[in-house]
């Protein structure tokens, strides 16, 4: 028993404990597997008798045609030690596709099983030790010793499963953090650096008016004030809306950084930030609508900056031409954006989400 609530947070434990179950009750393999809400399977801990990559399989592909979970469902008798075997017959077991197109084909006979089925808010799971076909059923002794290590297992397994699923919704997060090519940081309210998706890191690792030192964020002299200012208001768990701060506007980089409360956490407040290099969202901005569009690279910078509040005397004096030949630009972007004025221009190039490319697209 002592073993079993070690496993609570030793993960080296947890993950040996299948293989300490199988050699207790006498079991050729054993393992332990979660069904989330959603349908995703994951394989919590395993005796070694099936390998990862067989049982990520299983996971992936078979876990919804297993007859044990299956008929386990049906009697209706979670946190209950089962033979599964009188529930699923051996006969009937290996005429099941799952049988005939998963166990079968790893050249094995496992087709005798007893488990525990664990059901709570986060979805099902189960211990489940197997024999087989040559090997003796389960008798009452093994289910009797099972049964007296069950009330353990069933709250070793809840509880394993709230931290499965909590660090699958946090490997969701990251990954949509890592679906945009904005760079986004989640900071504690002292400036203490609790997340950075890659966009961030580069973007932070590069900037002068805006790093990190020994984990905290750290802004150039000349935005310190605004940015302390910024945090303090976005740090107030009763702020209702974001702060932003323009930490530069010259020329040699800037950024604007948006600073979002986090409401309702009840330990140590936090910030989310999202930064932006002004410069490169223009140089992106222009690059989409020359794809979009069929624009050249003036054409796509001028609509830009027209995008951006520009007016055409501005963007003459910026790009060193004349007036004539921002005006015959317009033109042509008016015609290719299907577009008859600026703020038409304007609008839809705002409208253009931002989009990130992996290595193959």
């Amino acid at each position: 028993e002592q073993d079993i609530y070690d496993c609570l947070f030793d993960d080296e434990a947890f993950l040996t404990l299948s293989t300490r179950l199988a050699h207790t009750i006498g079991a050729r393999s054993a393992q332990m597997h979660w069904i989330h809400k959603g349908g995703a399977t994951q394989v919590l801990n395993h005796s070694g008798y099936f390998s990862d990559q067989q049982l990520k399989r299983y996971a992936e592909c078979f876990a919804g045609l297993d007859p044990w979970v299956i008929a386990s469902d049906r009697w209706q008798a979670p946190n209950t030690v089962m033979n599964l075997e009188e529930l699923v017959p051996v006969s009937e077991f290996e005429r099941s596709e799952f049988y005939n197109s998963f166990v079968g084909p790893l050249g094995d006979d496992t087709c005798r099983a007893m488990g525990i089925r664990v059901e709570n808010s986060e979805g099902a799971g189960f211990v489940a030790l197997q024999r087989g076909r040559a090997e003796a059923t389960f008798e009452k002794i093994d289910l009797e010793k099972l049964s007296q290590l069950a009330p353990h297992l069933r709250r070793l397994l809840s509880f394993r499963a709230q931290l499965s699923a909590l660090q699958l919704r946090v490997n969701s997060a990251a990954m949509l953090l890592e679906a945009t090519n904005q760079a986004i940081v989640l900071v504690s309210n002292d400036g203490k650096v609790i997340h950075a998706n890659s966009s961030a890191e580069e973007l932070l690792g590069t900037s002068r008016i805006l790093w990190t030192c020994q984990g905290k964020l750290q802004p150039a002299p000349a935005f310190r004030r605004q940015f302390e200012e910024a945090m303090s208001v976005a740090a107030r768990a009763e702020s209702p809306s974001s702060s932003a701060v323009f930490l530069s506007d010259g020329v040699a980089e800037r950024l604007v950084v948006t600073a979002i409360p986090l409401a309702g956490r009840q330990s140590l407040a936090e910030v989310l930030l999202i930064i932006k290099d002004l410069d490169e969202t223009d140089r992106e901005a222009a690059d989409r609508l020359q794809a979009l569009f069929q624009l050249t690279a003036a054409e796509a910078a001028v609509a830009s900056m027209i995008a951006r509040g520009k007016t055409v005397l501005e963007i003459a004096q910026q790009r060193a031409v004349s007036v004539g030949t921002v005006r015959a630009q317009l033109k042509h972007i008016r015609e290719k954006l299907g577009c008859r004025r600026q703020a038409e221009i304007a609008s839809l190039v705002a409208s253009i989400p931002p989009i990130k490319l992996g290595a193959g697209g």
